[in-house]
């Protein structure tokens, strides 16, 4: 499928030597000698230094997004126009539906419906801010967590809204109970060849015999359609007190689980899918699906940004891929930084931004990482849209932002690194790797893209020898310092429901022409990256010096 092509890494498998990025001539080069980006300890001058290509990979793929079955279940009004729009503006890709509501859910398909759908809105917790859904319809609600039922026109209002987006749709069937494959079949006669791939149950820890043969019922039915699973979850971690996702043994019982059920059903399968979220809201001293304590000045704050926290998405990955078939592509289908809703003031802030570059950095280098959808499109305090005006969040800016810059087309991650100068050592040793600047590149047949986060909270980088001509997007949160406390300076500035792209800050209007608007021509070969904020840096091949050959050279060789 062209959406996902380009992350089968049949193409950097075949056999021949991996070309280093050379750049500027007082750099070093390195070879692959580590596995995860390396992060710079303290602000001031550091510099770049790149090794070797590590795999093809469509962005598009790993920058998709989810809609919570129970948002179907509320009524998610898939006509809106505005909503439809803002969507579409995001780029073609994977539209993931599913969740825990996802099993107990009755489709009925006939014409009229047989069915009655009674319920009422599920209400939001007492002490949370409320909101009012303007965007889902009261006469169409059934209760989430109440098995409710999904009407013909009302599934295929949801198969318009993905051709109307440009999205291919992965939806969630339910797997439970002795009529799941009368009920999944129903649903897939009508959907025919508009769904993409169907992921089977939610989270599924028991009885992989049993999924094994409702699979061979429902191939023999519809032999060409596509089947992922088991949608294991794996994090966050319930002991926070050190960042090992080894020392939890729900971790362990559900990857035994995982390591069954995908040997059993390997042959039956395009993808094994799993979910992973970093945090519980309680480990960064905030309320489950409520709001982030103010001030944010608790030390578990800071977990959030603390690169050995942030390294628990790689552990995540490690373990799934060594209990999984190394030849079956793994698809993250649901993923974020707060489980259970997320959280106010946090997981809808510039906060999640910063968080959200760091994981799409880190999943690009994911060998075996197909498809990676986070969650989600609209629904609860981690939604990329408001539930109520559809204001884009910080989250949306990101995407968008780093969908253009990345582009549609496959691209090279390459390794690279940040290290600071230290002038009394001699060449060979006169850089000292860091820990708080988290950096990130791609090559495409024109252009290095450059994605750079800082993790330091006191520190500004300044990222020298950049080459020329540049442009750079410097993203920071819109913070007031005379309306609010500035007592926690940066980190306060974190919660933020406003983002800037080099000084101004972004609204809907912005969105189609984000990558031009306000793109800042590099006057100088240094940038300046403040504490807790990201940037993208794109240089143009066609223009640049030859000292950036290679990155073309890898691109074209490798696409």
């Amino acid at each position: 499928d062209p959406i996902l092509s380009g992350i089968q890494n049949d193409r950097m498998n075949t056999g021949a030597t991996m070309v280093p990025l050379r750049w500027a001539s007082s750099l070093k080069l390195f070879c692959c000698w580590w596995l995860l980006p390396v992060v710079v300890e303290a602000g001031g001058g550091v510099r770049l230094e790149f090794g070797e290509a590590r795999r093809v990979v469509s962005f598009a793929s790993l920058s998709a997004v989810a809609i919570d079955t129970c948002a179907l279940k509320m009524g998610l009004d898939l006509g809106n126009e505005q909503f439809i729009a803002l969507t579409k503006a995001l780029g073609p890709g994977i539209l993931r539906v599913g969740g825990t509501d996802q099993k107990k859910y009755v489709y009925d398909m006939e014409e009229p419906p047989t069915f009655v759908v009674n319920g009422e809105r599920r209400r939001r917790r007492e002490g949370v801010q409320k909101q009012r859904l303007s965007l889902f319809r009261q006469e169409q609600a059934c209760e989430c967590g109440s098995t409710c039922v999904l009407t013909r026109a009302y599934f295929e209002s949801l198969l318009d809204f993905c051709e109307a987006t440009g999205r291919r749709l992965v939806f969630g069937l339910a797997s439970e109970g002795a009529y799941a494959v009368s009920n999944a079949s129903a649903l897939m006669e009508v959907a025919g060849e508009r769904v993409f791939a169907y992921t089977f149950g939610n989270e599924q820890d028991t009885d992989a015999m049993d999924q094994r043969r409702k699979l061979d019922q429902l191939q023999e039915m519809f032999p060409t359609a596509k089947f992922a699973a088991p949608d294991t979850n794996v994090g966050p971690i319930h002991d926070f007190s050190t960042p090992d996702l080894s020392s939890d043994p729900k971790v362990g019982d559900r990857l035994a689980y995982l390591e069954k059920y995908a040997k059993l059903n390997a042959d039956r399968l395009v993808a094994v899918t799993w979910h992973t979220y970093d945090f519980r809201a309680e480990a960064i001293n905030a309320t489950d699906k409520g709001s982030l304590n103010w001030p944010p000045d608790d030390a578990n704050f800071t977990r959030f940004f603390d690169p050995s926290y942030l390294a628990l998405f790689d552990q995540a990955y490690d373990m799934v891929a060594r209990v999984t078939p190394p030849d079956l592509p793994l698809w993250l289908d649901e993923f974020n930084s707060v489980c259970h809703h997320g959280v106010y003031n946090l997981t809808d802030s510039f906060a999640n931004s910063l968080w959200l570059a760091h994981r799409f950095g880190s999943a690009a280098l994911k060998d075996r990482l197909q498809l990676a959808a986070r969650q989600t499109l609209i629904g609860y305090q981690y939604a990329l849209l408001n539930d109520t005006t559809l204001k884009p969040n910080p989250d949306y800016f990101t995407t968008l932002l780093a969908r253009r810059l990345i582009g549609e087309d496959d691209v090279v991650t390459v390794d690279v690194k940040a290290a600071k100068a230290d002038n009394d050592k001699d060449d060979d040793e006169g850089t000292t790797t860091t820990t708080t600047l988290a950096p990130f590149a791609f090559c495409s047949p024109r252009a290095l893209i450059l994605l750079v986060v800082s993790l330091d909270e006191t520190a500004t980088f300044d990222i020298d020898d950049l080459p020329l001509p540049r442009k750079d997007f410097v993203m920071t949160p819109r913070w007031n310092d005379d309306d609010d406390d500035d007592s926690c300076g940066a980190r306060c500035a974190l919660t933020s429901s406003d983002i800037e792209l080099n000084g101004h800050t972004l609204d809907e209007s912005d969105i189609g022409d984000i990558d031009t608007k306000y793109a800042l021509d590099a006057s100088s070969t240094t940038l300046h990256l403040p504490p807790l904020t990201f940037a993208f840096s794109v240089v143009d091949l066609d223009s640049s010096s030859s000292s950036l050959s290679a990155c073309s050279s890898i691109a074209r060789r490798f696409l």
